[in-house]
């Protein structure tokens, strides 16, 4: 299924995180994700305040840095097992905490709600 990921990040995600701040702060960190291509875009997710937040942009003191490609992240939207593929493809490069690629799951369960 294709998501709008404009729509997802800049819309659904904020809203999710202030419909449930608790599972969004289960997060714990502040991830600056770049996805690349037609459709894409840069945000921040904070999950380590008090108030989670989503704010497009490259705010910086991020612990860590997650780029892909938009069309990639669309595989991952479906298949939270398609990161793990694409990170050990060399699709997903991530700077910071490697932890963070095993946080993309958590995310999409949040994304998905």
């Amino acid at each position: 299924m294709s998501v709008d990921i404009q729509h997802l990040f800049n819309t659904k995600l904020p809203k999710t995180f202030a419909e449930d701040p608790q599972q969004a702060k289960s997060l714990r960190k502040k991830i600056q994700l770049d996805l690349t291509g037609e459709g894409g875009g840069r945000w921040m997710i904070d999950g380590s305040s008090a108030v989670p937040t989503v704010s497009e942009g490259q705010p910086g003191g991020e612990d860590a840095r997650i780029t892909m490609g938009a069309a990639d992240f669309q595989k991952g939207y479906d298949d939270d097992a398609a990161f793990q593929r694409l990170y050990f493809d060399g699709k997903m490069r991530v700077s910071g905490d490697p932890m963070a690629a095993a946080w993309m799951g958590k995310l999409m369960e949040l994304c998905r709600k």
